[in-house]
């Protein structure tokens, strides 16, 4: 114990002697002096209480952001008039598309912003690119400050032009006015709706109103109702047709179409004939996306396709509206072999099954 002692002094007094009387380490060539940095700044403290900005520095920060927000939200444009280079606030343009006679929303259309110093919107939206939109929404970002025609359209309504300065106050509403058209409906004998059958548009050019430009639109599909549509026609006299593959299933007597009228033009075909292609492999499973096509024969010798449909995912391709006469059934699918056979529809044949079994393929090469 006294030799433990005596160790616990004697390392006292050598600490003592090392520190001196302030505490302080001493100076020594192992225990140099801190030396400040060059540039005369004392070193900073390890920890320390966190200082707030002045409020003068914050204000100056403030001013700096908003300065960016402002020049991100400005083009730089050169005055055509003058040259002189101008900043321009860009803007949102917002609105509404609907139509005037019920006020539901446009589905599809198109929008022309087309500044006041391309001239006449008529032919300055020729210049200028159109933004399309859909479901009655109009929204145009990052546009100059400034005077513009604003044209708006779609397939089925007139063209409107609006005279508008940016930026916009108040709720832009568009209304759109379906154009002059012929709109009709294609039934069956059973007043179902038939797709998928053409219908064509007939005029005479002498026969249209004076100085109009004759309609581009000469045919139309009937869609999954039944439905079709000719748009945006210009006065004059015409008539419509209903074909299948070029075969005339029914047809509407001349009229007339007055500028902003609408004429509707149904057609009821007669049902004929029906061929139910029934199409499975070699085990009976049904073969879905067959290729079904009938074809008659013209006068030359050639084919013409009569009727053309896919098989179903049972299996089952429908051939409709087929005439009496004799026909050639062809049937193709990936990885069988095609068939072929001549099939006879007779008069009052109104339903008819045909059953194909396809035999596979041959592997290229075995």
């Amino acid at each position: 114990m006294l030799a433990f002692a005596a160790v616990i002094v004697v390392g006292g007094l050598i600490a003592w002697q090392l520190l001196g009387d302030s505490g302080h380490p001493t100076i020594s060539p192992t225990n140099p002096p801190m030396v400040a940095p060059d540039d005369g700044a004392a070193p900073l403290p390890l920890e320390g209480a966190i200082v707030a900005p002045h409020p003068t520095a914050q204000i100056d920060e403030d001013k700096k952001f908003k300065g960016s927000m402002k020049q991100a939200a400005t083009l730089k444009v050169r005055n055509p008039k003058t040259g002189e280079v101008e900043f321009k606030a860009q803007h949102s343009l917002n609105g509404r598309v609907i139509s005037d006679r019920d006020e539901t929303p446009i589905y599809a259309f198109k929008v022309w912003l087309i500044p006041e110093s391309y001239g006449a919107p008529e032919t300055a939206k020729n210049n200028v690119s159109p933004n399309t939109m859909r479901n009655g929404v109009l929204h145009l970002d990052g546009q100059l400050e400034g005077k513009y025609h604003m044209v708006v359209e779609s397939r089925e309504h007139e063209a409107v032009t609006r005279f508008i300065e940016l930026p916009y106050d108040g709720e832009l509403v568009v209304r759109l006015k379906y154009g002059t058209c012929i709109r009709g409906v294609v039934r069956d004998s059973f007043l179902q709706p038939v797709p998928n059958v053409d219908v064509e548009l007939s005029f005479d050019v002498a026969r249209l109103d004076p100085g109009v430009t004759p309609p581009m639109q000469r045919l139309a599909k009937s869609d999954a109702n039944g439905r079709y549509f000719f748009y945006k026609l210009p006065g004059g006299t015409y008539s419509v047709s209903a074909k299948l593959f070029g075969d005339a299933l029914a047809s509407e007597p001349e009229f007339r179409l007055d500028p902003g009228n609408e004429v509707t033009r149904d057609f009821m075909i007669g049902h004929l004939g029906t061929l139910r292609v029934v199409i499975s492999n070699p085990i009976d499973q049904p073969l879905a996306r067959a290729k079904t096509t009938l074809y008659s024969k013209l006068d030359d010798g050639r084919d013409r396709v009569v009727r053309s449909s896919l098989s179903d995912l049972k299996g089952v391709a429908r051939l409709e509206f087929v005439r009496e006469g004799s026909y050639k059934l062809k049937i193709s699918v990936q990885g069988f072999v095609p068939h072929e056979e001549t099939v006879v529809v007779a008069a009052g044949d109104t339903s008819r099954d045909i059953s194909v079994r396809l035999e596979i393929a041959p592997k290229s090469g075995g």
